[in-house]
C-alpha cells in the first residue's frame, strides 16, 4: 500500500518499532519508492513473512525484540564478517565483528593466498582495537583464518581490482535467438542450434561485426513428462546447456558412421517435413522428442566402440561430478514424470541413486553436455581466429534466477531463499507487480560458502563470452522479494553487499577479458548506475526504451559506456513498436483498456513524429516512402553514429519483423519463444537490403574497416 514516512516517534519504541529493526539488521527495506516516486510499505504480514524466509524466529511483531536479540547474539560469535573485500596489490584495513572486550587478547592471524603461499602472524588488541590489516594481496580470492583463545573464524579475502575488464572499441553485432534461426533444408532440425550459430558467426565478420549475441544457452524443461516451460529465463540451470541446441552434424562420435549419422540428422531434422507448422513454430515437445532419440542411439553406439573420443569423455565427467549429479537428476525427472518437489523425501533432499534412473537417459544427458561444451568451445576457438575481417565475438546472457522445479533449484537450496519469490514492485505497466516465480539469492547464506555457486555460474559463461549482459543488475544491489502465497503487491526489497558482487566481476572479467554489462532498464536507482560507471561495467541503452514523451529530444544519444540496441527480446521488433503492436498486445491480454490503448496509440503517433522530426534535423532522413525501412535505417544511423562501446543489430529488424519473441507478464497463452525467424540465413544474409543495412553500420562504426572477405558464403 502506499504510505509517507511514519514520524520519528513511531520509530523509537514498541512492538512495530522492534520489526523494523529486525528488518533492518536483516537487510529488510520496511518502505521503498516506487517507480511512480510515491513511498509504499509492506504490511506487518508480508514483513513477517519475508523475515522467516530470511531465517528469523520471527512471528509477529511483538516477538521481534527477542528475533532480533538472536540476530545480534548470532553476528557477535563471529570474529570478522564471512567476506571481506580489498583492492588487489593494496594493503587493507578491516573491521573486527566482535569488540576487543569480547575478543579479549591477541589475534592469531593465519592467511592462506589463492595460489596456496601461507602467512601468519599475531597481534595484540585492547579496548581500543577494532580493526586488523592485512597485507597487499595478488588478485584472487584467499581465505583468512582468526584465532582468539579457543576461538576461531574464517573469512573469504576478495582481493579485487578497481574495474571490470574494458573496451575501448566502437564495434557492432547483430542479435539472434538461437531457437529462432532457421536454416535450409535437411540442415533444419526444428529449432536453431550450434550448427546455425556458427552460420551467423562466419558471416558478420565478413561485413565488419565483432559480436554475436544471444539469449541464454541453458537447458530447460521442454520434455513430455515433468514440468514445461521454454523459457530461456527460467532454466533447469545456469551452469548445465540446453541439448535441443546440440548440431546434429558434428556431434564428436568419432564411433559413429556416416551412414549413423545421416540417420541421426534425418531423425532429428525430418520434423519440419513431416510438420510444415514447425516452419514458423518450435513444437518443443516435437523437437525434444526427436533430439533425444538421436542422442540415445548416438551415446549408444559412442559408449559402445573404444575410441580416443570416448577416452576423453571418461576423463571429462570423472572430473565432473556436478555433470554427473546433473545428468542423473534430469534423468529422475523423466522417471518420476515430476518436479523434484513431488518426489520421495530421500530423492527430493539431494541424494540420488544409480537405481533411482534410467541409466541410458542418465547417460543420454551426459553424453549431450559433453558435446555441447565440445561444440560451444569449437565456435569460441574459431570466432578468436577467424581468417576473414577480424574475430568474431560472442555475447551472452546470465539469468537472474531458475525454474523452481530446476536442478540448481534442487542442489544449490542452502543459497536460496525458501519461502519468497524473486519480483518486481508495482509500475506504470504492471501496476500488480511482478512475481518470477524462482527464489532469489539468500544474502547471508551466499557469502557464508563464499559465492561458490555465482561465482561458476560466471566462469562458465565468461570463459566462452566477450560480452556478458547480467540480467536485472541491480540484483547486486537490492531485489523485490515476493512472500509466496501473497500477491506481487505486497513485497518489499532485501538488500544485498554489492561491493562484494563487483569485486567478484572484476576479479571473473579481468581473468577472462568478459566485458560486463548490466540490464539496467527501468526503474533504477541513481545509486546503482553510478556503481556500474565506478566498476566498468556498461549500461544497456534501448531506443525504444529511451523514447519517452516527456524527454527532450525524444531520443537522448547513447553513452559511450553502454551497449546500444534498438529492442529488446521482451520488446517489439521496431516495425511493430512503430505501429504500436505491444500497445495492442497489451490491450489484448487485459494491461490496457480500450481508451487506454487509444490514448497509448495517439501518443505513440505523436512520439514517432517528433522522432522523425530529430532524425530529419540530424540530416539521416529525408523523405519516408517505407516506415518500416527508412525509420529503421535513420534509427540505426543514429545508434551506429554514438559513441556507444557496442551497437547490436536484431536481425529481426532487417526484415521488418512485427510480433515480439516474448509479451512479459504472460505464459503459454502466448508463442512465447517459439516464433521462428521468416527467412532462413541463407535468404537474410543473401539479401542486399538487409547486407546494405549491416554495411551501413560498419561504416558509421568502423570509418576505416580492414578488408574483409566475401560476405556471402557457401553453404557449410
Amino acid at each position: 500500500m502506499s504510505a509517507a514516512p511514519p514520524p520519528p516517534a513511531e520509530r523509537s519504541t514498541g512492538p512495530a518499532a522492534d520489526l523494523r529493526r529486525l528488518a533492518g539488521a536483516f537487510g529488510v527495506q520496511v518502505r521503498y519508492r516506487d517507480a511512480l516516486h510515491r513511498w509504499r510499505a509492506p504490511s506487518e504480514a508480508a514483513l513477517v513473512a519475508i523475515l522467516r524466509a530470511l531465517g528469523a524466529d520471527v512471528t509477529g511483531a511483538g516477538d521481534a525484540d527477542a528475533a532480533l536479540a538472536q540476530r545480534e547474539s548470532a553476528r557477535a560469535d563471529r570474529l570478522v564478517e564471512p567476506v571481506l573485500v580489498a583492492r588487489a596489490g593494496r594493503r587493507s584495513r578491516h573491521f573486527l565483528s566482535s569488540g576487543p572486550t569480547t575478543v579479549g587478547g591477541a589475534v592469531r592471524f593465519s592467511l592462506e593466498t589463492e595460489d596456496g603461499d601461507v602467512s601468519d602472524w599475531s597481534s595484540a588488541t585492547d579496548d581500543a582495537a577494532t580493526t586488523f590489516a592485512l597485507p597487499a594481496l595478488p588478485m584472487g580470492y584467499h581465505r583468512l583464518r582468526l584465532t582468539v583463545g579457543a576461538r576461531t573464524d574464517e573469512a573469504m579475502v576478495i582481493a579485487a581490482p578497481g574495474r571490470c575488464a574494458s573496451f575501448d572499441e566502437r564495434a557492432w553485432g547483430v542479435f539472434a535467438p538461437l531457437y529462432a534461426l532457421r536454416a535450409t533444408g535437411y540442415r533444419d532440425q526444428g529449432i536453431g542450434h550450434l550448427g546455425d550459430l556458427r552460420d551467423v558467426m562466419t558471416r558478420v565478420p565478413r561485413l565488419g561485426g565483432r559480436t554475436v549475441a544471444t539469449l541464454p544457452l541453458f537447458a530447460t524443461f521442454t520434455g513430455p513428462a515433468g514440468p514445461f516451460e521454454p523459457s530461456p529465463y527460467a532454466p533447469v540451470s545456469r551452469l548445465f546447456w540446453n541439448e535441443l541446441f546440440l548440431d546434429a552434424h558434428n556431434l564428436p562420435t568419432a564411433g559413429i558412421t556416416p551412414r549413423s549419422v545421416s540417420r541421426l540428422v534425418r531423425r532429428a531434422s525430418r520434423q519440419t517435413a513431416e510438420h510444415p507448422e514447425m516452419v514458423s513454430m518450435v513444437d518443443y515437445r516435437r523437437v525434444t522428442a526427436a533430439v533425444h532419440a538421436a542422442l540415445d542411439e548416438a551415446a549408444s553406439t559412442f559408449m559402445a566402440e573404444p575410441s580416443d573420443r570416448r577416452d576423453q569423455f571418461e576423463r571429462w565427467h570423472r572430473f565432473r561430478p556436478d555433470a554427473v549429479a546433473y545428468a542423473r537428476f534430469r534423468a529422475a525427472v523423466e522417471r518420476n514424470g515430476t518436479g523434484w518437489r513431488a518426489w520421495p523425501a530421500r530423492m527430493r533432499h539431494g541424494e540420488l541413486e544409480a537405481s533411482d534412473v534410467d541409466p541410458a537417459v542418465e547417460l543420454r544427458h551426459l553424453f549431450a553436455q559433453w558435446a555441447f561444451e565440445h561444440q560451444l568451445d569449437e565456435l569460441v576457438m574459431m570466432g578468436r581466429h577467424f581468417p576473414y575481417g577480424g574475430p568474431v565475438d560472442l555475447a551472452f546472457d546470465l539469468p537472474l534466477g531458475v525454474h523452481p522445479d530446476g536442478f540448481d533449484a534442487w542442489r544449490e537450496r542452502a543459497v536460496l531463499v525458501e519461502g519468497a519469490n524473486a519480483g518486481a514492485p508495482p509500475d506504470r505497466l504492471f501496476t500488480k507487480g511482478q512475481d518470477w516465480g524462482f527464489a532469489p539469492l539468500h544474502p547471508d547464506r551466499v557469502r557464508e560458502e563464499g559465492y561458490r555457486y555465482p561465482i561458476a555460474c560466471l566462469r562458465s559463461l565468461m570463459s566462452r563470452a566477450r560480452f556478458l549482459r547480467l540480467d536485472h543488475v541491480m540484483g547486486l544491489h537490492r531485489l523485490f522479494f515476493v512472500p509466496r502465497g501473497m500477491p506481487a503487491t505486497a513485497g518489499t526489497y532485501v538488500r544485498y553487499r554489492p561491493e562484494e558482487w563487483y569485486a567478484i566481476l572484476a576479479i571473473e572479467s579481468q581473468r577472462s577479458g568478459c566485458v560486463v554489462v548490466g540490464e539496467d532498464l527501468g526503474t533504477v536507482p541513481r545509486a546503482v548506475r553510478h556503481a556500474m560507471r565506478r566498476h566498468g561495467v556498461l549500461r544497456s541503452y534501448v531506443a525504444e526504451l529511451e523514447l519517452w514523451p516527456g524527454n527532450d529530444p525524444p531520443l537522448a544519444d547513447p553513452p559511450r559506456a553502454s551497449v546500444a540496441s534498438l529492442n529488446t527480446h521482451d520488446l517489439s521488433p521496431f516495425a511493430g513498436y512503430l505501429i504500436g503492436r505491444d500497445i495492442d498486445d497489451r490491450e489484448r491480454i487485459g494491461l490496457f483498456d480500450h481508451d487506454s490503448a487509444r490514448r497509448a496509440h495517439a501518443e505513440r503517433k505523436r512520439l514517432i513524429k517528433r522522432l522523425v522530426r530529430l532524425l530529419q534535423r540530424q540530416g539521416l532522413i529525408d523523405e519516408i516512402e517505407d516506415i518500416k525501412s527508412e525509420i529503421l535505417r535513420a534509427a540505426l544511423t543514429f545508434l551506429a553514429s554514438s559513441d556507444a562501446a557496442l551497437v547490436t543489430v536484431n536481425l529481426e529488424d532487417l526484415w521488418g519483423a512485427i510480433e515480439p519473441q516474448n509479451i512479459p507478464g504472460t505464459g503459454s497463452e502466448e508463442p512465447n519463444w517459439r516464433r521462428r525467424a521468416a527467412f532462413t540465413l541463407e535468404e537474410l544474409f543473401g539479401s542486399e537490403t538487409s547486407l546494405a543495412t549491416l554495411r551501413m553500420v560498419n561504416a558509421l562504426r568502423r570509418p576505416d574497416p580492414s578488408p574483409a572477405g566475401p560476405s556471402i558464403l557457401p553453404p557449410p
